[in-house]
């Protein structure tokens, strides 16, 4: 099995709506306690970027619990390219700071999945090099905004680091 996952928690309610977190994990982890072999997927965009932290530390957890069975249990993670306004390279100019301190933070964390590790330090190389393009991330704000409103959410919870 290979699950896709691309957060956790309230994170995961708000990027695919309809989720129910805690029923999602209890099935993962029943589903790494009894079958054969599972992974889990991820893609990053700008919109899971600031919450990779916290799903790094799920999925390693699990791993480490589960990593006695010996068949599986690895974190399968690429980063969106297209379209273009959910990339996770670009952001405003007054958010990239604290994007850049987020991932180098992000990719000093102990215990990371090699794959974990090379995405980090691809996306911080990635968003160093990209130069902010407001027409994309206007694009992003129009699209989630919409989602917000049938949704009855609000995506730019998920924007700031913590």
């Amino acid at each position: 099995w290979t699950l896709s996952i691309d957060s956790v928690g309230t994170a995961a309610e708000i990027i695919r709506d309809g989720t129910d977190w805690a029923q999602v994990s209890a099935t993962v982890e029943r589903m790494f306690d009894t079958a054969p072999s599972v992974n889990i997927g991820t893609v990053v965009t700008n919109l899971n970027l600031t919450q990779l932290d916290l799903l790094f530390v799920w999925a390693n957890d699990l791993k480490d619990r589960y990593d006695h069975r010996a068949n599986g249990r690895t974190h399968f993670i690429e980063i969106c390219n297209w379209p273009r306004h959910l990339s996770p390279y670009n952001w405003p100019a007054e958010r990239r700071r604290n994007i850049i301190t987020y991932l180098e933070t992000l990719r000093g964390q102990p215990n990371l999945q090699p794959k974990q590790q090379q995405v980090a330090e691809s996306l911080l190389a990635n968003i160093h090099n990209t130069q902010p393009d407001p027409a994309l991330w206007a694009q992003f704000e129009e699209y989630n905004k919409t989602l917000d409103n049938i949704r009855n959410q609000d995506h730019t919870s998920l924007l700031d680091t913590h």
